[in-house]
């Protein structure tokens, strides 16, 4: 079962407690991915390096493929990432601003 995840940096809803399977995966992920590795007090490297938005795009799209299935892989390891691509909007990419898209299935 393939689900899709966009980033789109809008704010998180409030937590839901009693999710399961692809759903809790879901909040998982919006969770890490949105979180500034190094804000969390107990694990500095849950989350994603937001220094590389200080990059040219190009090498942003680079890192950021990189780092978020490498912290998918180490944070949620019941969801197995397919592909990693970024939205293509002209206005977003002269802003230099990036939105993945992540394309996961669910292990069970």
């Amino acid at each position: 079962m393939g689900q899709v995840y966009l980033v789109d940096g809008q704010p998180r809803r409030r937590l839901q407690w009693n999710l399961t399977g692809a759903e809790a995966v879901d909040q998982e992920l919006k969770i890490l991915l949105t979180t500034p590795r190094g804000s969390v007090v107990m694990d500095r490297d849950f989350g994603i390096d937001m220094s590389l938005l200080a990059t040219p795009v190009q090498t942003a799209r680079a890192r950021a493929q990189q780092d978020i299935v490498a912290a998918i892989r180490r944070y949620i390891p019941r969801c197995r990432v397919t592909r990693v691509t970024f939205r293509e909007r002209t206005d977003e990419i002269l802003d230099g601003r990036i939105f993945p898209i992540i394309c996961w299935e669910l292990r069970y």
